[in-house]
């Protein structure tokens, strides 16, 4: 009988962590592709795009190129690469920025400002 029960909660307790880690996670995306600003975050507040007052994106090509388009001008000539956990962005062989991937979203750090700038697809 003991061992029983204890088979049973054992299963009990597999089955509530599998759900438990299934249900919360979602595929990581592709970097390749448009990753437009859906909010940004100063001093422990998070302000939406729409409170920002302009509007930004990044493309990722698959060849290793990029643009960046910033309230409706589009600057070519970029290239990227993956590093880790770090996508960098550059011009002319130089890095410029270091955006944080977690998976789903990309992260630029704006060290002057103390300003996160979150990307999304």
């Amino acid at each position: 009988m003991k061992k029983t029960l204890a088979l049973v909660l054992a299963l009990v307790l597999m089955s509530a962590c599998l759900l438990a880690c299934s249900s919360g996670s979602s595929e990581p995306v592709e970097i390749p592709g448009t990753w437009d600003l859906s909010k940004a975050k100063a001093n422990g507040i998070t302000l939406p795009v729409s409170q920002l007052g302009f509007e930004m994106s990044f493309t990722f090509n698959e060849d290793g190129s990029a643009s960046m388009q910033y309230n409706g001008e589009t600057t070519d000539g970029l290239t990227w690469r993956q590093d880790g956990d770090v996508i960098k962005l550059g011009a002319y062989g130089i890095d410029i920025y270091d955006f944080a991937f977690d998976g789903n979203t990309l992260t630029l750090h704006e060290d002057s400002e103390n300003v996160d700038l979150i990307f999304s697809k």
